[in-house]
């Protein structure tokens, strides 16, 4: 009976480490493909403004990009782009990292359509826009990025967090990506009044890299001794430097000396010649 208890007990006690262990945690984070019978993509139309039968799509992609994991997002958007690549007839001349996502898009925006991309390059503005407090956004946050192939051209980026502090205004920012899915070709007006179309991605958080860090190949110990020993070297030039102008001061005011011409009080007297004045 007492050894029953025993292997009751350790049996137990496994079954809590393992239910405990961070490994058995179930990832419960929705699939990162959209559902479209949970999402309706239909009502979207291209090369137009937003409309009102497009917010229900709209703000359901927001809350979707929000609950995913960021990181098999990122994936996802990185594996649909290369698979993009591969199966492209017009851009099979060009390498992975050549490929125009830009171009490709405006081509083709129904291929694109509620599918995950990943995109990198810099922002050239960022404005804080008012939301619809039903869809649970009490405001969100609108960016323009510009990829190595849009030629200038940017991407309007909505996204709803901000985590690494995007400067709001017309601010340069360099070295950003952002993870989100396409929603349709935006038109916009420019200042010269000529309506242009940009592919509008819908994303949860816009990220900016880290400058990378520089790595010494020396240890941390011995740089800080060589800088000392620098240091000690300087000061010791120094000091020895001022000794040597000392010096040459001093031998050079003694020749000096030697070779002036003598004072008149250094003369010898009228007593001292032995004679009369005349």
């Amino acid at each position: 009976m007492f050894g029953r208890s025993i292997v009751l007990l350790a049996a137990f006690s496994l079954s809590s480490a393992h239910a405990q262990a961070p490994d058995a945690v179930d990832d419960r984070s929705p699939p990162v493909a959209i559902d479209p019978e949970l999402i309706d993509l239909d009502p979207i139309t291209d090369k137009t403004e937003l409309s009102y039968d497009e917010r229900s799509a709209y703000y359901g992609i927001l809350q979707h990009a929000g609950e995913v994991d960021q990181t098999k997002l990122r994936q996802a958007g990185a594996d649909f782009v290369r698979q993009r690549w591969k199966n492209s007839t017009e851009f099979q001349h060009l390498s992975e990292d050549e490929f125009p996502v830009f171009v490709d898009i405006l081509q083709h925006p129904d291929a694109y359509r509620g599918r995950p991309v990943f995109l990198r390059g810099h922002v050239i503005k960022t404005v804080k826009l008012s939301a619809d407090e039903e869809f649970g956004f009490d405001e969100l946050y609108e960016c323009w990025l510009v990829t190595p192939d849009s030629r200038s051209h940017p991407l309007t980026v909505v996204f709803a967090d901000n985590p690494d502090d995007l400067p709001i205004g017309e601010t340069l920012v360099d070295g950003v990506s952002v993870a989100g899915y396409f929603f349709k070709l935006h038109r916009y007006s420019t200042l010269e009044k000529k309506d242009r179309f940009t592919p509008l991605i819908l994303a949860h958080e816009v990220r900016i890299a880290s400058p990378p860090q520089v790595a010494f190949p020396l240890p941390g110990w011995l740089i800080s001794a060589v800088v000392l020993l620098l240091l000690g070297g300087i000061v010791l030039l120094v000091v020895r430097a001022r000794q040597a102008d000392k010096r040459f001061r001093r031998q050079y005011a003694e020749k000096m000396a030697e070779s002036l011409p003598p004072k008149f009080d250094d003369l010898p007297g009228e007593s001292e010649q032995g004679g009369e004045p005349a």
